[in-house]
């Protein structure tokens, strides 16, 4: 009976299953083998495992046999071999040693895929996107490896600007805008030769990092940058275009860091955009009314914990999938009494790594255990997870004051805290880290990594740190219907998730459609402004009381989307956003990001352009695309009416013709939620 049970296991396993000699010549495989490297049963026999290793991998293969024969196991090898038609594969392999000692077990799984998007997020974590030069994170460890500046020489951190570069995107469009951007880092590179020095820091600013520079050469080598940018750019219409550069530039001392260099820069590059722009400006030390407005700054913040000036606001997390509340985030505000009401960037920026901030943590954390208390006696059963900074985490009061604010709160349940950790902020002690997550496991609280995908050490804190959630940025969700490249990182983060046993939860879900796509990627948990706002906890019982499980985001449960059918999601937020965008430039003329033949015809307009290219080509057989084209036309319409009405100040007519365009844009909303739905169900 076992022997049939372990043939049946050894046959119908998904894992390639494979006994070999003390050689690693193969004498028995599985099928499952054979369909991972392609080789027959017969052809294997004919080989050796160590053989089909990439070259590379060989010497990896033979250790991990030197190591078995000695300890009887080796639990781990991944290795690169090639499959039976020439690619290369990456192989996840188990051994064991059998009882007669001449015998290696060989367990095998295929990670071919999941190794190569590690591999695309690793780049990504360092690289920009759309002109594959560095990011912030990848500059700094370039800048840590340079040598001290010497008495004739030094380095340059450079922060460039475009001047006037948003009146791009608003004359053409965005794509015209990122062709540019793709130029100006061409440029770049041609001007320095050294791609490791250039960074994007995202919009129209570079970094630039220039070393080894003559000191009496600064000025010199400075205009030649700004010389180079007075040859025009080429638009994909062929219209040139000149753009001018403001530039700030720090030159490092003895001491100074990369960040302490960057905000210098900043400094620099704000005093050559209000001294008229197209100028470069070297940081003066002695301009430091920023160090005196962050001290005031800490001190306003010092009285304001005493006074109890702040205020948690709560954002909503949501189960996409079952349509649960399963909790919020803690997210700070502050009622200035001169100053009313103050966004966190406002101050928390500059009273980062202080001993302030540790006490507006413990604040937040009484805060959100004494709400807890409150839900809990009111019957809900939420959790709230709450900020952390770097420096309160690797401070050894942290866990001991914890403990005691729980114990002060009898009635929350430990799991129903949850700390969030800033992927993006510099953890300087990872083991400690580590070992504090163990910690708080212990005493029942979780931990999730915010923002995951911005820093530069995503994958090494995976690696070392027992995370419970991963948290997407929303720089990336928000986007990822657009962005094939933010598109690609979400799919990769949700794969890492599973990978590392993580929940994955989506910040900056915006639409129906972001839920339905996160749905697809197995991504269920998410917060966003399409869910909810972060609200005063007293508007939270209402909010959650009217809370109903989204009908798309059921059908996404329920269906597979296809990924050709992606575009249609995409449709809707098309239609919605031209439709605000008109309406702003109705309330202020000065937000002209439309241009005249998107509104003046209907076919150039983004779901235009969609309408009558793959929406036609895929869905125009259907009854409910049809219904869709006469409604469009009349919304440019009546868009040419708004404009006409208001270019000849006519605002009798303004209200009626905004009344009938929303009211146009609902029917068409409505007609291609029909359609989704029969796409889905076709599927």
């Amino acid at each position: 009976m076992f022997d049939t049970l372990y043939k049946t296991l050894f046959e119908h396993s998904r894992d390639g299953i494979a006994l070999m000699d003390l050689e690693t010549n193969f004498i028995e495989t599985n099928p499952a083998y054979s369909q991972i490297t392609g080789y027959s049963r017969e052809e294997l026999k004919q080989t050796s495992c160590v053989a089909m290793s990439v070259e590379e991998d060989i010497p990896k293969a033979q250790a991990a046999l030197e190591e078995l024969l000695k300890t009887g196991e080796y639990p781990q090898l991944i290795k690169r071999c090639y499959h039976k038609d020439g690619h290369q594969i990456t192989v996840d392999i188990s051994l064991v040693l059998m009882p007669d000692k001449q015998t290696i077990l060989a367990t095998t799984k295929d990670i071919t895929q999941q190794q190569s998007l590690i591999e695309k997020l690793a780049w990504q974590n360092t690289h920009d996107p759309l002109t594959h030069l560095l990011n912030r994170e990848a500059l700094k460890t370039k800048f840590t490896q340079l040598s001290t500046p010497s008495d004739t020489h030094t380095h340059l951190l450079c922060l460039l600007d475009l001047d006037h570069f948003g009146q791009i995107n608003q004359l053409y469009d965005e794509e015209t805008g990122d062709e540019i951007l793709k130029q100006v880092a061409n440029r770049l590179l041609h001007l320095t030769q050294d791609q490791d020095h250039i960074a994007r820091l995202g919009g129209d600013e570079f970094l630039l990092l220039l070393t080894h520079i003559p000191k009496n050469a600064i000025d010199s080598t400075l205009q030649r940058i700004h010389h180079a940018f007075k040859s025009p750019f080429t638009l994909p219409n062929q219209d040139k275009v000149v753009l001018t550069l403001s530039t700030g530039i720090a030159c490092p001392q003895q001491q100074d860091d990369f960040d302490a260099l960057l905000r210098q820069a900043e400094k620099a590059l704000y005093q050559a955009k209000n001294l008229g722009r197209d100028q470069f400006i070297i940081f003066d030390h002695t301009l430091e009314e920023k160090q005196r407005q962050r001290q005031q700054i800490k001190q306003e913040v010092r009285i304001a914990i005493q006074d109890n000036q702040f205020e948690l606001y709560y954002q909503p997390k949501v189960n996409m999938e079952t349509g649960d509340i399963i909790g919020y985030e803690a997210l700070i505000r502050w009622h200035h009494p001169e100053k009313g009401f103050m966004p966190p960037l406002s101050f928390l920026p500059y009273i980062e790594g202080t001993s302030i901030m540790i006490d507006l943590g413990n604040w937040v954390i009484h805060q959100a255990l004494q709400q807890l208390t409150e839900w809990n006696q009111a019957g809900h059963d939420w959790h709230i997870s709450i900020n952390i900074a770097a420096n309160h985490l690797e401070d050894p009061e942290f866990l001991p004051t914890l403990k005691q604010s729980l114990d002060q709160y009898p009635l929350v349940k430990h799991k129903q805290l949850e700390v969030e950790i800033l992927e993006s902020t510099s953890i300087d002690n990872i083991e400690y880290i580590q070992q504090l997550i163990h910690q708080l496991h212990k005493i029942g609280i979780r931990v999730s990594l915010d923002d995951f995908g911005t820093g530069y050490s995503s994958l090494s804190y995976l690696k070392n740190l027992p995370i419970d959630t991963l948290k997407i940025d929303q720089s990336f969700v928000r986007d990822m219907l657009i962005d094939a490249a933010d598109l690609d990182l979400v799919k990769a983060i949700s794969l890492i998730g599973q990978t590392f046993n993580c929940q994955v939860l989506a910040e900056g879900v915006e639409t129906l459609e972001h839920g339905a796509y996160l749905i697809q990627q197995k991504c269920h948990l998410a917060q966003g402004y399409g869910i909810a706002k972060p609200m005063p906890a007293k508007d939270i019982p209402q909010w959650a009381d009217t809370f109903k499980h989204n009908s798309a985001w059921k059908l996404a449960v329920q269906h597979a989307w296809k990924f050709n059918d992606l575009p249609l999601i995409m449709a809707q937020a098309d239609h919605a956003n031209w439709i605000a965008k008109l309406l702003r430039y109705l309330s202020d003329p000065t937000q002209h990001t439309l241009s005249k033949a998107e509104i003046s015809d209907h076919t150039q307009c983004r779901f235009g352009k969609w309408y009558y290219g793959r929406g036609k080509t895929d869905y125009g057989h259907l009854p409910t695309f049809q219904k869709i084209e006469p409604l469009h036309t009349q919304v440019h319409q009546v868009g040419n009416q708004l404009l006409t009405a208001l270019n000849k100040q006519d605002p009798i007519h303004l209200p009626q013709l905004k009344t009938e365009l929303l009211e146009l844009k609902e029917q068409i909303l409505a007609t291609l939620e029909q359609l989704q739905i029969e796409v889905l169900n076709a599927n």
